[in-house]
């Protein structure tokens, strides 16, 4: 807040800001807290209009349930970079929590075949894809992403604990 008093385009202080009060909202589900996180993600875009804050705050977006607003957020993040594979995966969020899974599927493997081409440091694509084929009963799918994330990050707790949840089903 200090950094904004000085220079209010200050460039990473809106979108730090935007961080503590999203986790604020996760942990306490304050709406005031999501209201506030999203005038700073939104005075963010103002002075950076880019694919990386779009990503920032369509995600608040999603939190908050605002999915209408994520969705627009992706499809700008995705104008901007077609290559952009956070954006293509927050597409999918978008349609995953309205229950769209087919065309959610549809955004995380564009997502999962760009992680191929840059190798980034996220599983998110993959596991979000699997959650979405659980959900469509095709477990034998979802495990089989399961393991192509294996292949590319190595075996984890993490992905170990979610094949294994899917084979319980």
């Amino acid at each position: 807040e200090k950094a904004l008093e000085k220079d209010e385009n200050h460039r990473q202080a809106n979108n730090r800001l935007m961080d503590i009060l999203q986790q604020e909202y996760n942990r306490t589900e304050k709406r005031e807290a999501y209201e506030k996180a999203v005038e700073y993600a939104n005075k963010q875009i103002e002075i950076i209009d880019d694919d990386f804050y779009r990503i920032e705050r369509l995600l608040l977006f999603v939190d908050g349930y605002e999915l209408d607003k994520a969705e627009e957020d992706a499809r700008a993040a995705i104008e901007v970079n077609p290559e952009n594979l956070y954006a293509h995966n927050g597409l999918g969020l978008c349609y995953m929590k309205r229950g769209k899974y087919s065309e959610a599927i549809t955004h995380f493997l564009k997502a999962i075949d760009l992680t191929d081409k840059e190798d980034p440091e996220t599983t998110a694509p993959f596991t979000n894809c699997a959650r979405c084929y659980e959900a469509l009963k095709e477990y034998d799918t979802a495990i089989d992403i399961m393991k192509k994330c294996t292949e590319i990050f190595n075996e984890n707790l993490n992905l170990k604990y979610t094949i294994a949840r899917i084979y319980t089903k």
